[in-house]
């Protein structure tokens, strides 16, 4: 009897005024996020708070009550991760854009709630049928719901669908991120998509100049009939790409020590073009004033040779800023090999001699790896993995020859080659990424075109998505082959 009463009153002091029930709710959110709901039960809780289960009955009935105190919970939570990644002063914007800010904030901190504690954010919502959601999931939903109510520019006639939709597609990406999908630092890039999807591109971003570039394993093709070269699918590609009538093409072969018979054949084979052809050299002294060459330039096609000696001339004479410049102001930057890698933050290369090393001092105007002549030459296919395996290289994105691969600002959007090619057995690009401790390469066949990072970690493209890729980017198809394996005096220019 002594004892009951000593154990009741050590109860009543630890837990009076109610704490008791807060202690058991957070002991259950403790046990829900660290091993999920199934083997949760209303006495393991009172067991780990310290107290018998008769206490814990007091103020929940049954496991299932508690539950339910643990997914409205859960909602006061979200509400608290919303709350606090919208800038309070995004909320009087009247404006698409602040709109916009406003959504892309709600939905990240919705999923960061979801990644940082799933197996809180999956029993939120299991029961919850169809749309018909309890009061504590309606008030929850409310920053998010209440978005478009700030959006007087857009006209929605459905506002409760396309809040429905709107939180259906956050929902969607933060179970992707959860389950192991996608990766969590592809959640912004998410996030960007689904609002341009919903309410067309940002307009400040709109405003802004698309920078283009595009790395190649090609560009130039022999001329059967009389000799000589011409220009190829990947250059037309890239004087399209001007969108001018008449583009200001400049050739910088500093690769190749800005070959002579090199630079002959490039006039050559531009001649029956409409276009105005330059070239700047480095070697032994500019040609040109850079600044002024590079300035003016529509198109900026760099050859192959040594990436190795490019980049330490180029540095030696502030072209990686000029390029960056020009890059920043709209000229399209394109070149095959090395004058691919050269964008990129590194890759593979023989620059080194005979056994192929890595270079990692791109100019990293793209954050990713790049690989060249992927298919022709066995060696760079390993060498691409062991250097994203062992994270020298980030993401990577290779190129078989006579295929490039167009960069729209930084984002890969266009995979292109020299003929129409079989999806399914030709040339292709190739996307080499770090999955856990596996290197995962994911094959895009040419004529894809559109953001290449929704093939995240795909080993291959669906039927549906090899016929679109059949469909688009034909008309944008003609003959390339990269420009070293023309003929053997011209072989060298395959270093990078």
């Amino acid at each position: 009897m002594g004892g009951e009463l000593s154990n009741r009153d050590s109860e009543h002091r630890a837990y009076h005024h109610g704490d008791l029930r807060e202690a058991l709710l957070e002991q259950a959110i403790a046990s829900v996020n660290a091993v999920g709901s199934e083997h949760l039960s209303l006495r393991a809780v009172a067991a780990a708070v310290g107290v018998s289960p008769s206490a814990a009955y007091h103020h929940f009935a049954d496991k299932d009550e508690l539950l339910a105190a643990v997914k409205a919970r859960g909602f006061d939570q979200l509400d608290s991760y919303i709350a606090g990644n919208i800038d309070g002063n995004l909320m009087v914007g009247p404006d698409a854009n602040h709109v916009r800010k406003l959504m892309q904030a709600g939905a990240l901190a919705y999923i960061n709630f979801a990644v940082d504690n799933p197996h809180w954010f999956s029993i939120m919502f299991s029961g919850v049928k169809e749309l018909q959601k309890p009061p504590y999931m309606e008030s929850s939903m409310e920053y998010l719901k209440n978005i478009f109510t700030f959006n007087r520019g857009i006209t929605i006639e459905d506002h409760a669908l396309t809040e429905d939709v709107l939180l259906a597609s956050v929902h969607g990406i933060a179970a992707l991120v959860v389950e192991g999908r996608m990766d969590r630092d592809r959640v912004p890039a998410a996030i960007e998509i689904l609002s341009t999807l919903m309410m067309g591109p940002d307009e400040h971003e709109h405003s802004i100049m698309t920078r283009k570039i595009l790395a190649t394993s090609g560009g130039f093709i022999a001329r059967t009939a009389t000799g000589g070269h011409k220009p190829a699918g990947l250059m037309l590609r890239a004087l399209e790409l001007t969108g001018k009538e008449r583009p200001r093409v400049t050739f910088i072969m500093t690769a190749s020590a800005d070959d002579p018979q090199y630079l002959a054949t490039m006039y050559s084979a531009m001649s029956g073009l409409s276009c105005d052809v330059d070239h700047l050299s480095l070697f032994t002294m500019p040609n040109h004033n850079p600044a002024e060459i590079i300035g003016k330039s529509d198109l900026i096609w760099v050859g192959g040779g040594s990436v190795v000696n490019l980049l330490a001339v180029w540095r030696a004479h502030q072209l990686d800023h000029l390029l960056h410049d020009a890059w920043d102001q709209g000229t399209v930057l394109a070149g095959v090999s090395a004058g691919s890698i050269c964008w990129h933050t590194g890759g593979p290369t023989d620059s080194f001699g005979k056994e192929l090393k890595p270079v990692l001092n791109g100019l990293a105007l793209l954050p990713y790896g790049n690989g060249v002549h992927y298919d022709s030459e066995p060696g760079r296919r390993p060498l691409v993995h062991e250097l994203v395996r062992t994270e020298l290289l980030p993401l990577t994105y290779a190129t078989d020859d006579h295929v490039g691969i167009l960069y729209s600002n930084t984002e890969a959007t266009e995979v292109i080659a020299d003929s129409e090619v079989n999806p399914e057995t030709g040339p292709a690009a190739y996307r080499i990424e770090k999955v856990g401790s596996d290197v995962v390469e994911t094959r895009i066949p040419v004529g894809v075109n559109y953001p290449l990072t929704i093939l995240h970690t795909r080993k291959k493209l669906g039927n549906a998505h090899r016929h679109q890729a059949n469909r688009s980017g034909i008309g944008r198809i003609s003959l390339c082959i990269y420009f070293g394996e023309v003929n053997g005096a011209h072989a060298r220019i395959r270093s990078e």
